[in-house]
């Protein structure tokens, strides 16, 4: 049922170890009890190594850093265009100025 080797929780468990004087030392119900000893602690140990791949985990904070870098350049762009804009509407309305009594004469 186990395969070439049964988990070390299943071989017999001492007596005492249980308390009971009623369950004999190779019973089925000791190695049922010893079983569902050793599904607990496998329960909690997964539960640890979750909880420690989670605390070790740094891929969330390497998403933050490039979305403050992302939210920084967006700054800066947003900056220049305004500036740039702003100068190369007066570039634009000097330009039509000059022109328009060019256009105006016939």
């Amino acid at each position: 049922m186990w395969g070439a080797a049964k988990p070390p929780d299943l071989l017999p468990v001492k007596r005492s170890s249980l308390g009971s004087s009623q369950v004999h030392e190779n019973s089925n119900a000791e190695r049922i009890l010893t079983w569902a000893g050793a599904v607990k602690r496998i329960k909690l140990e997964r539960q640890m190594n979750k909880l420690m791949r989670f605390v070790k985990d740094e891929s969330g904070a390497t998403a933050i850093e490039y979305g403050l870098l992302a939210a920084g350049i967006a700054l800066v762009l947003i900056t220049v265009v305004t500036t740039l804009g702003t100068t190369l509407q007066g570039v634009f309305q000097d330009i039509q100025d000059g022109l328009a009594p060019v256009a105006a004469a016939p």
